[in-house]
Parts: structure tokens; sequence; C-alpha cells
């Protein structure tokens, strides 16, 4: 089996068989073929190379192939490493949860069919552990806990630009949190239809520059400042920082520090390393940032989730 999988890796050909007859004494004995084996290995393969780097191609296909999973399995696999890769996480989160409720009991198939089953139960745990319930798209802290696992699984498998861009957007849901724009509006658009929007999505709150941003932005400014200088200068700051930072201080600024690192390492990798700068950092720090990403996110959700409260005003 090991010189199978190193001939295929150095030579492209198709494999027909693996014969085997046990020595008989010149005597007839039966011919096994092992190419199963084979598929078991390949199957391990293509589950490892998604686990451990995203790549889902060889294992949807052999979804595909597969006759022992219900219809449609394949193309949620398929949609969930996309919007894992392609940096959607509503999209991500929901289909990690759909795929983790496919019907896949080992014991209910198939000799034959089991082993690969096994596999795929451990694929439905990594999902799991993204999306353990529904997503609710008017639950904020269900969405902060659920994006936050899908940045860190993408970290954790070498898709930095895909996990950055998110860190981004769940920095300014975290923002929206902590000052409690998690409401549920009512609106109705140009047609007259009415329909609810998630205050933390609207346009007023996310939009370039909008609320949010400009929070912040001030946040950084503040966080860059010698601690002593901080009190003062957050009165000069938008309302909404000003009392985010006298309420929350040590937040405020940890928040604001991880702003600017997420927003320069966007676009330090967004802009292929081309950013307007005569001195572009090195790759080293680049790859240093971004390794510590996961504990400087971890460390904020610590102060998000604490039982500190914000006056509604804000």
């Amino acid at each position: 089996m090991l010189t199978i999988a190193y001939l295929r890796v150095i030579r492209d050909f198709e494999l027909e068989a693996v014969l085997y007859a046990p020595y008989g004494e010149y005597r007839s004995t039966p011919v096994y073929n092992l190419i199963r084996f084979v598929d078991l290995l390949d199957w391990t393969t293509a589950t490892h190379l998604f686990l451990k780097a995203g790549y889902a191609e060889d294992l949807v296909q052999r979804l595909e192939n597969a006759q022992w999973l219900e219809t449609g399995a394949q193309q949620t696999m398929q949609q969930v490493a996309a919007a894992l890769r392609l940096a959607r996480p509503d999209e991500a989160r929901q289909s990690a949860f759909e795929w983790a409720q496919v019907d896949i009991e080992p014991d209910d198939l198939k000799l034959q069919a089991r082993p690969f089953a096994l596999l795929m139960k451990r694929v439905q745990k990594e999902f799991l552990d993204i999306a353990p319930d529904e997503p609710d798209q008017g639950d904020l802290k269900q969405e902060l806990e659920q994006q936050l696992a899908v940045i860190n699984w993408n970290l954790g498998r070498g898709q930095i630009l895909s996990a950055v861009t998110v860190a981004r957007e769940w920095l300014v849901s975290a923002l929206c949190w902590a000052v409690g724009w998690n409401s549920i509006d009512n609106k109705t658009d140009s047609k007259g239809n009415s329909y609810q929007e998630p205050e933390w999505r609207s346009e007023e709150v996310r939009k370039p520059h909008g609320k949010a941003e400009k929070a912040l932005s001030a946040l950084k400014d503040l966080a860059q400042l010698p601690p002593g200088d901080r009190d003062r200068a957050a009165g000069s700051k938008t309302p909404v920082a000003c009392r985010l930072y006298k309420n929350r201080p040590e937040f405020s600024v940890l928040l604001g520090e991880i702003w600017k690192a997420v927003s320069d390492l966007r676009n330090d990798l967004n802009h292929a390393g081309m950013v307007h700068s005569t001195t572009p950092r090195s790759l080293d720090e680049i790859v240093s940032e971004v390794n510590n990403l996961h504990g400087r996110l971890e460390e904020l959700a610590k102060h998000l989730w604490s039982p500190e409260t914000v006056p509604p005003s804000l």
C-alpha cells in the first residue's frame, strides 16, 4: 500500500486492481483484489487534507461517488469548503451546521462502508465546533461565537486571507455588541415590503466610515497614546468611543490595538504587500502577526463576554 501511494505521486497512472494470492504449494488458491484498501487510503488522505488544510475537492469527489450518504451531502460539503475559503462566515456556519446533521451511522451501513463513515463522523465533529446550534441571524452573541470559530478554523489550516478578512468584520460586530447595537429593526424597502434588519448589519452602522468604524478608529488613536494621556484625549473622540472608554477602558484599549493590527494586516495581505509606504513591513513581521492573531482575538472575546455592562444610551 505504501509503494502504491508513492508511485501514484511520482507517476500518473490509473490503478485497476491490487491482486493477491496466498502461496498454496502448487495447489489452486483463491485470488483476492485488495483495491478496497487503496480506497480507504484515498478516503483517509482526502479527509486529512480537508481537516488539516481546508482542501475539499478530493473529499467532495469521493462523496459524489459514494452510495451510502443521503442526497446532497456532497453539495453541502462543497458549500462549507467554499464559504470557509472565500470569507463567507454566514454561509460557512449554516452549511457546517447542516453537514453536522447528515445521518451517518456506521452500524446501519454495509460492512464495507463503515470505515469511510467513521472518517465522515470525524468531519462532523469538526463542524459541530463551528456551529453547535443552528445559526440565528437575529442573535449577535451567537454570531460572534460562531464567526470566531470560523476564524480560528481557517487560521489553523493556513487559510490566512479568509481568516483576516472575517476577523476585521468580527471586530466591527464586537464593537456593536459592546455598545448595545444588537436590536432587530423593522424596515420597509422601496417597494413597500416590510422586513427585519439586525441593527449591527445596518448600513448606518456598518458602511465604510460609518458609526462603527469611526468609533473603532477613535479607539485605535486612544490605544496608541501613552496611558496618562488617554483620559484627557477621550473627550475629543466620537461620543460612542468616549462613553465606551469611560465605562470599559481596558477593553476599549485592547479593541483599539487589535483593530489597528488587523486592519494593517488585512491591507498588507489584500494589497499583496504593495501598500503606500516606503518601508513596507517584512514577511517575518507579517507571519508573526498572523501567528499572534488567534490569541489576541480569544483575549478580546473573554473581555467581550465579561459581566460588565454598558449603558444602553451608548
